[in-house]
């Protein structure tokens, strides 16, 4: 037995997860909110995940989703009231369970063996295979059951053949442990044929890690088109790149000027590494007139950065 979305949950994570813009993503979270309203306890446990952050990737870093953990909590309670085993795997995998909602599971399904077969039935989904298989690789299955169970890979292929570039980051990492226990190079070449189909077709935080790679490899001319795709498209990591490869003569000549193109809306927005560049670096005469009063107001925040760091080390001193 297989389970699928409602349209309108399928088309919310599209727009959430398929597309990398904030508009999208705010357009799909409504949806997501006014389904969870009517009673789709599966749209709970999703609209928990909008409010996850992307720290470790539950919404796009491009997407303008912030987290909010109180409401991550609030929507998790809901989805797992309404009988969810998705809301159960996104519970587990962000933050384990808290005893009132296992025996919410225990109460409802009976068994946390069972939850998870429930939970299985939406493999055929890319969402519900991606977060199964998130789960199996975060070691949040075993957690549940408090036994090994199951293999993340055939989840995590499944979720990025069904077009879900964000499967890609665990797939990758997956397949790199197989690699150095097995000295099996199938899913690490596997891998690399998923990452070039979505750099092709411009999945930003895929461009930005790619670079990332060549970067490691000495392809800085191959780096740097990758962080001017990802950048184009609001990748904050990349424009970054961006800058210190123009201010380094890495894949471009170099270019002080063009440099502070890129890092000086960043550090005037309060992206510390661009206000650290900035400080830190000696421009030259004639760029050093670009520093505009706006980006002399990010030394505020540096410093204010900078005190917290001393803060943090005379707390860990004592």
């Amino acid at each position: 037995m297989t389970k699928e979305f409602q349209p309108a949950v399928r088309e919310a994570i599209d727009l959430i997860w398929g597309h990398f813009d904030p508009e999208s993503a705010r357009r799909g979270q409504e949806l997501l909110r006014r389904a969870a309203a009517g009673g789709e306890a599966d749209a709970w446990g999703l609209l928990a995940r909008t409010y996850m952050g992307s720290e470790k990737l539950e919404v796009w870093e491009t997407s303008g989703l912030e987290a909010d953990e109180e409401m991550v909590n609030e929507c998790l309670k809901w989805s797992l009231l309404g009988g969810s085993s998705l809301g159960v795997l996104c519970a587990i995998e962000h933050r384990g369970l808290y005893p009132s909602e296992m025996a919410e599971i225990l109460s409802h399904w009976g068994t946390a063996e069972a939850a998870l077969e429930e939970a299985k039935e939406y493999g055929g989904e890319a969402m519900g295979a991606h977060l199964l298989g998130l789960c199996y690789a975060s070691g949040s299955v075993c957690g549940f059951l408090d036994k090994w169970e199951g293999d993340s890979l055939p989840y995590l292929e499944k979720s990025m053949k069904l077009g879900l570039a964000l499967s890609h980051d665990t797939f990758w990492a997956c397949a790199q442990v197989r690699h150095k226990s097995t000295g099996n190079l199938d899913k690490v070449e596997k891998a690399l044929e998923f990452e070039g189909r979505f750099a092709e077709a411009g999945v930003p935080h895929v461009l930005f890690m790619r670079g990332k790679r060549l970067f490691g490899e000495g392809e800085p001319k191959e780096v740097f088109d990758c962080m001017e795709r990802a950048g184009a498209q609001g990748h904050q990591e990349a424009i970054y790149w961006l800058g210190y490869m123009c201010r380094h003569g890495l894949g471009k000549e170099k270019d002080a000027a063009r440099a502070l193109q890129y890092f000086l809306p960043m550090a005037e927005q309060g992206y510390v590494p661009a206000q650290k560049s900035i400080s830190g670096e000696s421009w030259g005469r004639g760029i050093s007139s670009q520093l505009t009063s706006g980006a002399k107001g990010c030394w505020t925040g540096l410093r204010s950065w900078f005190a917290w760091s001393r803060r943090q080390a005379s707390i860990i001193m004592r």
